[in-house]
């Protein structure tokens, strides 16, 4: 985790350092019932608390922090800590692409009991509301593993301040010697609706991990899908 709070720092400062009146910075806090990433609860199936940091400049760099919390009878604390660095670039009003880094770091409050640190490197692609990427990671969740991950997200506005959220993903190995599991391929599905109310978000989703491999996870926790529901907070 050393690791992941250097880069938090570190990319709080650029934030910071990097402000202009061209340069918009924000920030959200959320609370969930649970936390997925990848098909699979990374909270061993508890509540969690989250607050976030973003930066976007008019010349495409933008960067954030996220930082999550478990509020469970058991192992409360620091749970994660996620940091982006990307450019973007808009080809016109509908089309857009980018790429970037994303590191994420676990403590051993996650599901796989185990302070993990590993990046995943991406470029993608957004038109109108729906985004596609391709993720790149050398050594997933520290797992000795080198990954490619397909994602399609897409959101549609359904009236009355209601949004219709969608995911789908598809996370193959490609090398090294570690394993995902069972399968050297699996995927995961989430359908959800969410509401704007001023600065509020109110959300609900369900979440479906597709791979039957047994040794992801274990633990009570690891179910192929769930209800999660959540709120967060813009400011």
């Amino acid at each position: 985790m050393k690791f992941g709070f250097s880069c938090f720092i570190f990319i709080n400062l650029f934030i910071i350092s990097t402000q202009s009146s061209y340069a918009q910075v924000s920030g959200s806090i959320s609370a969930e019932t649970d936390i997925w990433f990848r098909g699979r609860s990374i909270s061993q199936g508890q509540p969690v608390i989250s607050g976030s940091v973003s930066y976007d400049d008019i010349n495409g760099i933008y960067g954030g922090t996220t930082v999550a919390f478990t509020l469970g009878e058991q192992n409360q604390g620091l749970l994660s800590f996620v940091g982006i660095l990307g450019y973007a670039k808009n080809i016109d009003t509908n089309l857009s692409i980018d790429s970037g880094a994303t590191i994420t770091a676990y403590t051993r409050r996650y599901s796989g009991m185990a302070n993990d640190t590993f990046t995943e490197f991406h470029t993608g692609i957004s038109y109108k509301n729906a985004t596609g990427r391709i993720r790149y990671s050398p050594n997933f969740q520290e797992l000795n593993a080198q990954t490619i991950y397909l994602e399609i997200d897409n959101f549609h506005r359904i009236g009355s301040g209601f949004n219709l959220l969608a995911h789908a993903g598809l996370l193959q190995q490609v090398g090294g010697s570690g394993s995902l599991g069972e399968r050297r391929s699996r995927y995961d599905l989430s359908l959800g609706i969410a509401k704007d109310i001023g600065l509020w978000n109110v959300n609900a989703n369900i979440y479906y991990g597709g791979d039957r491999g047994g040794t992801y996870f274990s633990g009570p926790w690891r179910v192929r899908d769930a209800i999660i529901i959540g709120v967060s907070r813009s400011f």
